[in-house]
């Protein structure tokens, strides 16, 4: 005989179902026949309901309201509390794994986006500010590290790198009004295909010039060299660099007479000829090396 009076609950059939599945013991699944929610060892505290929430679920063709809690318990060994897994399979699609929609109504600029905690401190996290942090806690000496990785060369995503091409990049980039563009970077490149035995790079500081749009070599690092202005890094100069002219050698390296009395120039020749020859001796060193760092043409 079916039942004609009064409805025992407003919940629907779907929190229902929830309900004496989890009483059961079992696994509640949810949503829509297109798309089914798994939920095992999870509270959902629904923002909407009765007295601030209860642990139950709402959906709306398959969509979850509310506030998700995962408790997964204390483990020993590796099981992420929450996982999920897709296939892509479209080469004209921008897919994205994972999506959160905020509106920043009013909130502090030290409002977290996402924030991981261990042992209740803060370890990684990103702010509304635009602050990127990640903090190691460890009885050692070393600090947190940022990787760049970079495997593959064109034709060949499995193979080595090669020589020419960009292991990673740090661009600074601000708006214009119309879009954001890039106003300097720091960029790894390589000088050689990379082996067990060869692993040669070289660091460009690029950066805009006044009233341009361009970014322009302004610094290279590579090994012990440095050059300037896009200039190939060069070893640092030896002191003592030969030059060719019409004066004769003599005195001693790097050292210019000291004379009180300027009567001296006037009677030794010889005094004169030694601290000329020392003089454009160490004006070479100089225009040398400008010129090879780059700073001078």
């Amino acid at each position: 005989m079916a039942y004609t009076g009064a409805p025992k609950s407003n919940d629907s059939e779907e929190v229902l179902l929830q309900k004496l599945l989890s009483a059961l013991g079992g696994t509640p699944y949810l949503g829509s026949s297109a798309q089914q929610t798994l939920f095992n060892l999870v509270t959902v505290v629904n923002a909407a309901g009765g007295g601030g929430g209860g642990s139950y679920l709402a959906t709306t063709g398959g969509t979850l309201s509310g506030a998700l809690l995962v408790a997964a318990g204390t483990v020993a060994a590796s099981t992420p509390p929450l996982s999920f897994s897709q296939t892509w399979n479209s080469g004209a699609t921008t897919f994205t794994g994972l999506s959160g929609a905020i509106t920043a109504t009013a909130a502090g600029s030290n409002s977290n986006l996402f924030n991981f905690t261990v042992d209740g401190v803060d370890r990684f996290n990103f702010t509304l500010g635009g602050s990127f942090r990640a903090v190691k806690v460890a009885a050692d000496d070393t600090g947190p590290n940022f990787f760049l990785r970079k495997q593959g060369a064109t034709g060949n995503a499995s193979g080595a790198i090669a020589s020419g091409g960009a292991i990673g990049a740090h661009q600074f980039s601000g708006w214009d009004s119309a879009a954001f563009q890039n106003g300097a970077s720091i960029i790894v490149n390589t000088t050689e295909v990379w082996s067990g035995a060869a692993r040669g790079t070289y660091m460009d500081f690029q950066t805009t010039t006044q009233g341009g749009t361009s970014l322009v070599s302004t610094m290279r690092l590579q090994g012990n060299k440095i050059g300037f202005f896009a200039a190939t890094p060069v070893v640092k100069q030896a002191s003592g660099a030969n030059f060719t002219n019409n004066v004769t050698a003599g005195g001693s390296t790097d050292v210019i007479a000291d004379f009180t009395n300027l009567s001296t120039y006037a009677t030794d020749a010889a005094i004169i000829r030694n601290d000329i020859h020392q003089l454009a001796r160490k004006v070479k060193q100089i225009n040398d090396a400008l010129r090879l760092y780059g700073l001078l043409d």
